[in-house]
């Protein structure tokens, strides 16, 4: 079945507009004080000149930094391909090894591509409530083509399930890049052709549309040239896709609007005040240097051609007596030092709203290891909820997007009808930092039971009350990568063996290695 029609789709995003205009207000005063390089083209050039404070920059910037290392470290491996629940126990370890090539692929994948730098702009993005990345076939390059676009230029809708489903990007392109960008689009209008052919660079307006057609249970990509008002609108490119290729993942969600609330709207009124207090301080101070001068009205000093300036003479009735000098400067009053005493107090709550609070520097006095460790608990306290939902809307659809795009392009190993991550037959355990702090605290209590356990009965105790041979399901946990534990049979004969060993008084038997160890090279040769 056909997609829908060009007068649909712009109809629709006109209405998702609609919808954004009811924040939109708040998205820009958020970008102009916390993200003024990301402000909507031609606007940015005076942004810098109304900021005075740099809390909110700095703030939203180590926000992005500190999400991408605690939930998508480059170069690092932050997830694994898993068998599901539905999976029979006694193959799980098997499926888990199978599905280890998989996810190195995955990850070699993302490493290679734009991955890190589009992510982290999301994460900023992502401070004021929403995110957005959109991921495409690339060429032999660069296998996946990321791009993060900031929330005042799109248009968004949910679907039934709550999520982000339909997706509108307006924008301009140069005319000489639109034959690479969408080299197997054909309908482009006359006019447009004839840029492209002759390699102008004059900028074309495009709207590209995803959304979901449930006739087919598939997402639609189609590309729009708006170029010449709405009747002359021509689709230049229509695609079916098994996932979705934009990723959209909010903060906190609102009821009836399908824009996030992220902690930089929170803490907007503090990031506003501060600037503010530090433009009245500026000012306060330039006055205090050059304070504004009171000439006497006397027939001698003329104010239109008066000049102060270091070294300057300026004549004038008197210097003093009765009346008074001719010249003398406006007493200024005002306490600077209760606007320092209250920028401290917002400095402070901007840092922790946004997740920027920082330890305090080496010449400070030394902190102990439990205000650290309630530091790191108030941390995962404050971003619980948070990152519960980032676990379900983002991780996933990354994940999945890459397979289908790997799948697409026939790199070995990945094939997304096998791979498709329902989380029953397949799933994504998340293996950041974060996720790892967490599950090493079950790995802690559960240490904890077994030195509890061993310290009342000895090994005997501990034998009877826990599996020690299912320790390698620890492994996981502490995010080890699948190959490290042996296989489940490889370790029901070494206890068999060891067990045997000790009912016969013997030594136990060595463990041995798969292959010959590898011959030492002659350094002396």
């Amino acid at each position: 079945m056909a997609g829908w029609s060009v007068s649909k789709i712009l109809a629709r995003e006109q209405a998702a507009l609609r919808k954004r205009s009811e924040v939109k207000h708040y998205i820009d005063r958020a970008m102009q004080f916390a993200m003024p390089w990301r402000v909507e083209h031609g606007r940015g050039r005076t942004a810098f000149e109304q900021l005075f404070d740099s809390s909110g920059p700095t703030g939203v910037h180590r926000f992005g930094s500190r999400l991408q290392r605690d939930l998508t470290p480059p170069f690092s491996r932050w997830t694994k391909l898993e068998g599901g629940p539905l999976i029979p126990e006694d193959q799980v370890e098997a499926v888990n090894r199978r599905l280890e090539l998989a996810t190195t692929v995955v990850h070699a994948a993302l490493d290679a591509s734009g991955f890190a730098k589009a992510s982290h702009e999301a994460y900023s993005d992502l401070s004021i409530g929403t995110g957005a990345l959109l991921a495409q076939e690339g060429d032999d390059n660069e296998l996946i083509r990321w791009n993060a676009v900031p929330p005042w230029a799109l248009a968004i809708e949910e679907g039934a399930s709550g999520r982000v489903d339909n997706v509108y990007w307006r924008r301009k392109y140069p005319a000489d890049q639109l034959a690479v960008l969408w080299p197997k689009a054909t309908a482009w209008p006359e006019r447009v052709r004839k840029l492209i052919a002759e390699g102008k660079t004059e900028e074309v307006e495009i709207v590209q549309a995803s959304y979901f057609d449930l006739s087919i249970g598939r997402w639609r990509f189609d590309v729009i040239c708006v170029e010449g008002g709405k009747d002359a609108s021509a689709k230049i490119l229509e695609t079916e896709n098994r996932t979705n290729p934009w990723i959209v993942f909010r903060w906190w969600t609102t009821p009836g609007n399908p824009w996030g609330l992220g902690p930089l709207m929170l803490t907007l009124p503090d990031i506003m005040t501060a600037n503010k207090v530090v433009e009245m301080v500026l000012k306060a101070a330039a006055y205090a240097l050059a304070p504004p001068l009171m000439v006497a009205h006397d027939g001698v000093v003329n104010p239109d051609t008066l000049r102060v300036a270091p070294h300057a003479l300026i004549r004038v009735a008197r210097t003093g007596g009765p009346l008074g000098s001719s010249i003398q400067p406006l007493a200024m009053n005002g306490s600077v030092d209760l606007a320092q005493l209250s920028l401290s107090d917002m400095r402070q709550n901007i840092a922790q709203n946004l997740m920027a609070r920082q330890l305090p520097p080496e010449s400070a006095s030394v902190r102990s290891p439990t205000e650290i460790v309630e530091r790191m608990r108030e941390f995962a306290f404050d971003t619980g909820s948070a990152f519960g939902r980032m676990n379900h809307e983002y991780i996933p659809a990354v994940i999945s997007r890459v397979l289908d795009v790997l799948d697409k392009k026939k790199v070995p190993g990945i094939d997304f009808d096998e791979l498709r991550i329902d989380h029953l037959i397949l799933k994504v355990r998340v293996t950041s930092p974060l996720a790892q702090q967490q599950n090493l605290e079950d790995v802690e209590r559960g240490t904890r039971f077994m030195e509890l356990v061993k310290a009342i009965g000895g090994d005997e105790l501990l034998t009877a009350t826990v599996n020690v041979e299912d320790i390698a399901k620890f492994a996981p946990l502490m995010g080890a990568p699948a190959w490290l534990p042996r296989a489940k049979e490889d370790r029901d004969k070494l206890l068999n063996a060891v067990g045997d060993a000790a009912a016969e008084g013997q030594a136990p038997p060595m463990i041995q290695t798969q292959g010959a160890p590898p011959e030492m090279p002659n350094l002396a040769a």
